[in-house]
């Protein structure tokens, strides 16, 4: 079940699953940028069966989140103060953290603003760093006015025509991201 917790004045959208009994430790699962909580629907619970509390959550503008009217919403220390304030939020205690590509690099920004804060990260399929240039992304810069759907007709669509894979990914897409 989705939660709505307010995060630097805005809403993010979070799946927060619980061990039975108490949890063993705290876990905060960071997804890559065109991802969402729901990438995280299978490994969440099998890390409760072993006694984690899991926190998954759509980063802003991704999927159930909202979209930042801030000037340094997207900024790299903003996504990384998103991740402190929602562990924070569901009071989780020295959580691990995970973040998964573009996740990893929001997490490597958590940890260097609050690094007391959390037992361990953990980079899947991360690069060191990000591109320099990412902010002139088209896909970027669509964020504050498009859905994810939106961007996936209006550009990703045009640059796949023709790719056989095309349609299974934007059938997968949709089932995550639907259409209005």
């Amino acid at each position: 079940m989705t939660i709505y917790a307010e995060v630097q004045g805005e809403t993010l959208a979070a799946n927060l699953y619980g061990p039975v009994g108490a949890p063993k430790a705290d876990v905060v699962l960071v997804h890559g940028f065109t991802g969402s909580k729901e990438d995280f629907s299978e490994l969440a619970p099998l890390l409760t069966k072993v006694g984690f509390r899991v926190l998954t959550f759509d980063n802003r503008g991704q999927h159930e989140s909202a979209h930042t009217k801030r000037a340094d919403g997207y900024s790299m220390a903003s996504l990384g103060r998103d991740v402190i304030e929602i562990a924070k939020f569901f009071e989780l205690k020295q959580p691990h953290l995970l973040g998964h590509s573009f996740g990893g690099l929001i997490a490597q920004q958590a940890t260097k603003q609050t690094p007391e804060f959390w037992s361990s990260v953990t980079f899947m399929c991360s690069g060191p760093g990000g591109r320099k240039n990412w902010f002139d992304d088209p896909q970027f810069k669509n964020l504050n006015n498009e859905t994810k759907a939106e961007i996936w007709e209006s550009i990703l669509k045009i640059k796949r025509l023709g790719d056989p894979k095309f349609d299974l990914r934007r059938d997968l897409l949709f089932v995550h991201y639907p259409r209005k």
